[in-house]
């Protein structure tokens, strides 16, 4: 008998059957497709009549029969529909009701069709494929009409017919490849679209091939074969694997099995041996020794901006959603279930990146479960990409996966993560990757990616005493010294960031990284980062009363207010420091300094005149730093119209610097060059503060790169000031 392979299109589908009922009730009324698309049609797709002027009506089912329960799910189906129909239409007007699928033959589904018949007293008839084979194979001109290409022979139904978006380069290798190698694994963390990229591939590529094959693995390789292809096969309780190889191994042709989610290495013995006869397309987290694999790459902004729209009209600016896109590391499906959630609910996009930075991520609300009506949540479908498989990794890889999402997703050198573990993970690192819970950027790079991170830090929570050796390595490594310029504490930054969030609970170690880390994003110009890692700092620190500690955060607090203009908080939290001070003479010196510093934005030069007397007097004690009193003192005669006195603390200043004493790749000196510009400006002499302004700015570009917040503000000076300069000419 003839193999013909269900129909793609849904349409035709119902288009076939109802030519097949044509014929099968010749020269009666024509049939039919019933109704319009979009009207309801109470579980009826096609009508016809018999010779006796009785309805003949038929529902027709395009199903995926490597679904789990289809079986179930085709019978509620047709319990639903038959009484839908039989509610709708006046029985006594039905003569025979057909119910068509995709699905086989089968005797549970002819059973409840006969029960449903003696229910309702209506003829119901089930055809499954088989059935709709067999007339097809009797009728020349449906052939024609539905199969006039090749015969394709399908030992298992196809997936839906899935647009792959941004994949058109990965399908051409694939098609290339697939001449030259017998066995190809396309490999990449769970949902970034290895199914769908397949599904497209085969349902392009399925008129090259005689025999095509598409199995889905729940469990384990023998199940999933004894499962799809039974309905081809029709297997005894005597077959085994060996039986299911042979039996594919039998056909004639060009034959190409998919094999999607693979998880054992250990099933590659016998994909090797139907790799004679078959070409097999895997998909799979794992990467298989001794096979060709294909690295599925996160899709590029373009693609995913294609992805969100698909889902999502709503016209939302291009910047919200690179933010986006990077804030989920550029993974396929949480972005697809991201777009569908904007759309179905009333979130706004900055309400969904608001959630997403407070780490509220695993807890919005994406979905409504339609059979419960509860809440789906992300963490739902986290689960379901990462959690079955935890159960396959032992007790010390799964706590070291946990430890590493706390690093931040961005990529790793091996050394790098070995140093802040104190040992050489190098095999265990491998071995993750090749179970596909790393990204393997090369054998010696490494990442872990943002929704793996989400799903460990929510589902695994962290408190501090299973990290300290973690938390040891980084108060090591990150402190915060306002006279030296931190390059090398820089690269750690964005590490202690990531533990912070991570940990469910603090202990002062935490607290003192805490406050080294937003004293460095304040000094590296990240002032709103700054001061949420402060005021966490605060908080802390309030509750556990600690004078002297509590000092110093509510000045370190008062500075970043003040980097963020806001003279009020700033000035309330140096006075509460101030308060709270002995006879410490530096912390006392820095309250001064900035008391100063307010009272001058304040035009208030009298009370900033008597803190700058009380930091010139104490100029040759034990002060960290001169340069930042030069400094105030520079602006404050400058405020006052004392040019010359400014001038003389202009001299000292350049003097410190050129001192071996100076870091001079700290910002101060930036700011120094920047104030001697404004004093020459007062002089008038403008080609020389455009000198200085150019240092400043040099400076900070060197040091700091182009987006510390302070470059603006000199950019625009120094067109005023070339502006000048040009009018002089």
């Amino acid at each position: 008998m003839y193999q013909y392979h269900p129909l793609e299109n849904e349409k035709y589908l119902e288009y076939l059957i109802r030519d097949l009922l044509s014929k099968e009730y010749i020269n009666y009324s024509p049939f039919d497709l019933y109704g319009n698309r979009g009207q309801r049609q109470y579980g009826n797709d096609i009508i016809g009549y018999n010779k006796s002027g009785n309805m003949i009506l038929a529902q027709v089912k395009k199903k995926n029969i490597s679904r789990n329960k289809i079986k179930e799910e085709l019978i509620n189906d047709l319990t639903k529909e038959i009484k839908s129909i039989i509610n709708h239409f006046q029985k006594d007007k039905i003569d025979t009701i057909f119910y068509a699928s995709t699905y086989g033959r089968d005797k549970d589904i002819q059973d409840k069709a006969l029960t449903l018949s003696k229910e309702y007293g209506v003829k119901i008839i089930y055809w499954g494929w088989d059935t709709i084979e067999e007339r097809i194979s009797h009728f020349n001109d449906i052939q024609k009409r539905y199969f006039h290409k090749k015969t394709i022979t399908l030992l298992t139904t196809l997936p839906e017919n899935t647009y792959c978006i941004g994949r058109e380069d990965d399908l051409n290798e694939l098609a290339v490849l697939l001449e030259k190698e017998k066995i190809i694994n396309i490999q990449s963390i769970g949902g970034i679209g290895k199914s769908t990229f397949v599904n497209s591939f085969i349902n392009k590529e399925k008129e090259s091939y005689d025999f095509i094959g598409y199995i889905s693995v729940y469990n384990n390789l023998e199940e999933a074969l004894f499962r799809n292809l039974n309905n081809f096969f029709n297997f005894s309780e005597h077959d085994d694997l060996e039986s299911i190889i042979y039996k594919l191994q039998s056909l004639n042709g060009n034959r190409i099995l998919v094999i999607d989610n693979l998880i054992f290495q250990r099933d590659m013995i016998h994909l090797k041996k139907l790799s004679y006869s078959f070409k097999i397309i895997i998909t799979s987290r794992v990467l298989f020794n001794g096979v060709f694999s294909i690295k599925l790459r996160p899709l590029n902004n373009i693609a995913l901006k294609k992805l969100f729209n698909k889902y999502n009209d709503q016209k939302i600016e291009e910047k919200y959603l690179n933010q986006l896109f990077k804030y989920l590391d550029y993974h396929t499906l949480f972005i697809e279930i991201t777009s569908k959630t904007i759309d179905r609910n009333s979130f706004t996009i900055e309400y969904i990146l608001n959630e997403f930075r407070a780490g509220n991520f695993p807890m919005i609300r994406a979905d409504k479960d339609l059979d419960t009506y509860q809440d789906v949540i992300y963490n739902d479908y986290l689960k379901k990409l990462f959690e079955e498989s935890t159960k396959k990794i032992d007790e010390e890889l799964l706590f070291g996966l946990i430890l590493l999402s706390l690093f931040p997703s961005i990529n790793l050198h091996v050394d790098k993560i070995n140093r802040v573990f104190g040992g050489d993970l190098s095999d265990e690192l491998t071995f993750l990757s090749k179970k596909g819970w790393l990204i393997a950027v090369d054998k010696q790079v490494f990442k872990i990616h943002q929704i793996i991170k989400e799903f460990f830090l929510f589902n695994f929570p962290l408190n501090v005493i299973d990290v300290t050796p973690m938390i040891t390595f980084y108060l090591e490594n990150i402190k915060w010294n306002e006279v030296e310029h931190p390059s090398k504490q820089k690269e750690y930054m964005i590490f202690v960031k990531s533990l912070i969030d991570g940990l469910k609970d603090y202990d002062e170690g935490v607290i003192i990284l805490a406050n080294n880390l937003a004293m460095l994003y304040r000094y590296f110009g990240f002032y709103k980062t700054a001061l949420k890692y402060m005021l966490l700092v605060k908080d802390y620190d309030e509750k556990n009363a600690n004078k002297v500690n509590l000092a110093q955060t509510y000045n370190n607090l008062a500075q970043v207010y003040n980097s963020l203009n806001k003279i009020e908080l700033a000035e309330k939290y140096n006075n509460l420091s101030l308060s709270l001070r002995d006879k410490d003479i530096y912390n006392i010196q820095e309250n001064y300094l900035s008391i100063c510093n307010n009272y001058m934005s304040q035009s208030n030069y009298k009370e900033a005149k008597v803190y700058l007397d009380k930091l010139l007097i104490n100029l040759k004690n034990n002060i960290k730093s001169i340069i930042p009193i030069y400094n105030t003192a520079i602006v404050y005669y400058l405020n006052i119209d004392n040019i010359e006195e400014a001038f003389q603390y202009v001299k000292q200043a350049l003097k410190h610097i050129s001192s071996e004493k100076v870091d001079t790749r700290h910002l101060y000196v930036a700011y120094t060059y920047s104030n001697i510009a404004d004093v020459y400006i007062a002089d008038k002499n403008i080609p020389v503060a455009i000198e200085y302004k150019l240092k400043a700015r040099e400076h900070i570009l060197k040091n700091f790169g182009n987006k510390h917040p302070d470059l603006k503000s000199l950019e625009n000076i120094l067109k005023v000031l070339q502006a000048i300069q040009n009018q002089i000419k």
